[in-house]
Formats: C-alpha cells, structure tokens, sequence
C-alpha cells in the first residue's frame, strides 16, 4: 500500500515537473504511433462483444484500429482509441497496457517527451515508460531505453504521396492495358454475333436524302466489313462498304452511321472477353447489342452474350 501511494506521489511529481504544454501541443491530434521495426500501435480486445478483454499490441499494417485522437491536456495528453468509440490507452500497476473506458482515470493520462531523431517516449503517471517490444507485445519499463516511437499524422505526406503514386501507376496501366487492346483489333474485320449474323450498314431514302442504319445479316458481304483505326485505347468503325461513313452510337441507345467529325459518338471502347470475344463499350457508357430478331441497339449492362461474345474476323 504503500509503495502504491508513494509510486503515485512520484507521478504526480513527474506529471508537474515533466510536462510541457507545448511538447504535448506537437504530439496532440490524430496521430499514429510507430516503432523503430515500422510496427504500429492498435488498439484490439478479445472474447465475446458483451464480455471484452481489452489490450494493446503491434501491428504490421496502417490499419483504422492503429489510429489515435491525442488530446492535449496542457503538457499532458491522452490518447483515445480513433476505432474504439471513448476507449483510452491506459497504463496499469501490473506494467502491462491496455484501454478503458473511463475518461477520468488519472491512468490515462501520459507525459510526452521528445527524443533526439525525431524519436518519442510516452511516460505513465507511475513514471514507467511505454514500451515497444519486438514480440509485438506492449508494456511498461522503469527505464527508457527501448520506449522510442515514431510519430505519423492520419494521412501524412508520404503516405498521401505513396497513395497518389501508385493510383497514378495503375492508370497508367490501365490506359497501357487499353491501348494495347484498340491496337489488337485494328484493320478490316467484320462483327459477327453469337447469332451467327454480321454487322452491315445501309441506307434507305433518296439518294439526296439518305437515312442510314446499321442491321445484321446472314452474308458476310461487303456491306459487313469494316475498317477498324486505333486512337490511343479507342477504335472508331469506317464501314467499307460507305467509305467515310462510321458507327456511331446516339444517347437515345440507338445505332446507326455518320460521317467523320470531331464526334466522339463514333468512338468506341474495346473490352476482351474470354475465348477471343469482344465487346464494344460507347463513350455514353452503354453497350453494343446485336439482338436475335436483326436489330442492332446499345444496352446498359454487359452481362449477357449479345453484347459480350462479338467475334471479330
């Protein structure tokens, strides 16, 4: 008993003469504790919701449980769990560490203390030091030693830097992966459905007054080449039968085709199925249908063979 009382008069005495409102100012906010081996502090408990065994420990991964709200209490600070609603990282008598649910715990409550290379040290009210060891356990020690800690921000710099270039990689990749698709299929070609029926166009009317189509038929004629240019991840469709004359989609889902311009409508985005098939994507987002009855349309999804097995010969 009395050893307890005099451990929390020497705490008391540390927490007056050790803290330092501006020290605590700079550890304060949403932080994340990590060690010299690149582990991170969390927060995590074991057994059933309604019986919780609560500890800390390391981890290997920046994860939300790894997260921390540092609260600033004038030299002083408290660390909530950021994943763990009003949990806090409290020291114990026993020297192990764990998390309570009780804000006015003087246990709660840590001194920081900055070390030399960027390094912290967190001391307890007890004057222990938290400890991170290589196991992956957390405790406390009478000595400082071993208690240095890296302090990260939520979302530093580096990591948003990691973040932002690897999305940049990725799309990279994807648009590489895109033109590399376009580039596949260039040349005369024709469109042959899972029907067994061709792609053509046509036009009815007038000569001066033509109203082009696209249809489907059982020949593989003239009317059902066409010329398929690359531009960088996506093809238009010059029918060979009218030249100058492209596939083009409408927003209404229709199809037909049109001349050269600088409409995006006649560009279309290729995607490779399994066994060689293809599907034509239009820049609306939708999808070329070629239906059983002849009728050639743009669909939304992509989930059924008339849009996804398009064999390209």
């Amino acid at each position: 008993m009395r050893l307890l009382l005099l451990l929390s008069l020497l705490g008391i005495v540390l927490l007056v003469r050790g803290s330092d409102p501006a020290t605590s100012a700079q550890f304060s906010g949403r932080k994340l504790l990590k060690s010299a081996d690149g582990s991170y502090l969390r927060g995590a408990f074991r057994g059933p919701n309604d019986n919780r065994e609560w500890f800390v420990d390391l981890t290997s991964r920046r994860k939300h449980c790894t997260k921390w709200h540092v609260e600033d209490h004038n030299g002083r600070v408290a660390l909530k769990s950021a994943y763990f609603k009003d949990m806090y990282l409290r020291s114990s008598d026993s020297g192990f560490v764990d998390l309570v649910n009780n804000r006015e715990d003087p246990s709660i409550i840590w001194i920081p203390v900055k070390q030399d290379g960027g390094k912290w040290s967190l001391m307890s009210i007890r004057g222990s030091w938290l400890r991170f060891k290589p196991d992956g356990n957390v405790t406390q020690e009478s000595t400082n030693a071993e208690g240095q800690f890296f302090l990260e921000d939520w979302y530093s710099l580096t990591f948003a830097m990691q973040l932002l270039m690897t999305l940049v990689f990725l799309a990279l990749v994807t648009v590489q992966a895109t033109c590399s698709l376009s580039a596949q299929i260039t040349g005369w070609r024709t469109l042959k459905s899972v029907h067994g029926t061709y792609l053509y166009a046509d036009w009815t009317g007038s000569e001066g007054a033509k109203e082009w189509y696209v249809h489907l038929t059982q020949e593989r004629a003239v009317e059902a080449q066409w010329h398929i240019e690359d531009h960088g991840g996506q093809v238009s469709l010059m029918s060979a039968a009218y030249p100058g004359m492209y596939l083009h989609a409408s927003p209404s889902g229709l199809v037909n085709v049109a001349k050269w311009s600088l409409d995006q409508a006649i560009l279309w985005t290729p995607v490779k199925m399994e066994k060689d098939r293809w599907s034509l994507k239009s820049v609306y987002g939708n999808w070329l249908r070629m239906k059983p009855d002849g009728y050639v349309a743009l669909q939304t999804d992509n989930n059924d063979e008339e849009t996804n097995d398009i064999q390209l010969k």
